[in-house]
């Protein structure tokens, strides 16, 4: 916002001349149109706000424009419908139960026989009834997790001759040497912990109901010992993953504990998602204290290949420092312009910007189970004429949208990383598991 503009109209002097007057009205409408967009974009912010405190979180529009497309969504995946109006449709359910027939049948079943009484087995003619059949009605029950104790006994043998010397039959092989906890008990808490996010303090109280008192300091040496039990296996699995040709990653917040520190450190939870052409997928976490791009950097440094990531500015160094195609999120894209169409529902810049990412989408619906090749091949045929004019038509727009908005801000975003955007027709096979959201 322009501060020295002179507002102040108790002191406001008009210009005398022709000449002074125009440029005030040159800095008049300069400053309205800062103003307007930073108007606009604290709109925009609220708006968002709103929708993620009271509204759903997809991002759909009409039906006849998209059909199922929600907001982590990539081309090749539900959004692939969104120019042709078909996305995959959402399975009715039918009747008053949840769980089909199907889901049950691999549960152990215990059959639990009623019968009727002596008495009432006599027809009121005075003859016996006879069995004719059964009716089973199935019921869904749950035992809960119980705790035991394993005596593991260990028999000793000397010799009666000398009396020296004692042999004693060795343990099996533990999780954690001398340690209390069975590898049942600590796969429970490591899935508890990560899988079902149960802090071990809460274990801790659900285990007392049990009978069973486990500090949580106890817990966490446990899962720490784990930790380094496990390490082999996920210095195993990064490497492996940095021979995959391509790979999908991102960032997010994760408060960290600190003791002293007074509050919560935020740190970040990296995760990269490595894609073989088998189809085969390693997921790798990497916890960094900071966002810095050290983090990517050391991650990466192996790695040769595309890389799908946001245009996080930390990326950049892999890009130039290593032999890396960085290869852009189209649903990042999207997101930008659809927020705004959310706020502005007449029929304008943001929603034909949508209509030609719909047409991208669509074509990947079209190639989701062709061949490498044949994908490659319908990509240059049909999407890189899309993408050519939708970057003329970007820039026409760039040059007459204000550059402050939000609109402005989504064309920039687009054009800053156009190539990036358009390195997925190099190859067929990426954007293949787009299922996995940046």
């Amino acid at each position: 916002m322009d501060k020295e503009f002179p507002l102040d109209t108790d002191h406001f002097v008009m210009p005398d001349t022709v000449v002074e007057l125009q440029a005030l009205v040159k800095r008049l409408f300069e400053h309205i149109a800062k103003r307007d967009a930073v108007i606009e974009s604290q709109q925009a912010q609220i708006h968002q706000l709103q929708r993620i405190v009271f509204g759903r979180r997809s991002e759909k529009m009409q039906r006849k424009q998209e059909a199922d497309e929600e907001a982590q969504d990539h081309p090749g995946d539900r959004e692939a419908g969104a120019a042709s109006g078909t996305g995959p449709k959402t399975p009715s359910n039918k009747g008053h139960h949840s769980t089909g027939r199907q889901r049950r049948d691999n549960l152990p079943r215990e059959r639990v026989e009623h019968d009727l009484l002596d008495a009432e087995k006599v027809c009121s003619c005075g003859s016996p009834l006879c069995k004719i059949g059964e009716e089973i009605t199935e019921q869904i029950e749950y035992c809960p997790a119980s705790f035991k104790i394993i005596e593991h006994v260990r028999f000793k043998y000397g010799c009666m001759a000398c009396a020296e010397g004692v042999t004693l039959a060795p343990l099996p092989p533990q999780p954690i040497d001398k340690g209390l906890a069975g590898p049942g008990l600590l796969a429970h808490i490591l899935v508890s912990k990560y899988t079902d996010y149960q802090p071990l303090y809460r274990l801790e109280k659900i285990f007392k109901r049990h009978g069973v008192t486990i500090a949580r300091s106890t817990q966490c040496g446990w899962v720490g010992a784990c930790a380094q039990l496990l390490k082999a296996i996920y210095l195993g699995m990064k490497d492996e993953a940095v021979t995959a040709p391509q790979m999908h990653t991102d960032d997010t917040p994760a408060p960290t504990l600190k003791p002293g520190l007074g509050r919560t450190l935020t740190g970040r939870m990296w995760i990269y998602i490595a894609c073989f052409l088998n189809g085969r997928r390693i997921v790798i976490y990497d916890y960094k204290t900071d966002r810095s791009s050290e983090g990517p950097l050391a991650f990466l440094k192996r790695f040769v290949g595309y890389l799908q990531a946001d245009a996080y500015a930390g990326y950049d160094a892999c890009y130039k420092l290593y032999k890396i195609i960085e290869i852009a999120c189209w649903a990042h894209a999207r997101r930008k312009f659809y927020e705004i169409s959310k706020r502005i529902k007449k029929r304008g810049i943001a929603h034909q910007a949508l209509e030609f990412i719909g047409k991208l989408y669509a074509i990947e619906k079209k190639v989701r189970d062709m061949s490498h090749d044949e994908r490659k091949q319908i990509r240059q045929i049909e999407s890189a004429p899309i993408l050519e004019e939708f970057k003329g038509w970007l820039d026409t727009q760039k040059a007459i949208v204000p550059p402050a908005g939000t609109l402005g801000q989504a064309i920039q975003y687009v054009l800053n990383h156009w190539i990036a955007f358009n390195n997925y027709l190099l190859e067929g096979w990426l954007l293949e598991s787009l299922k996995f959201s940046c």
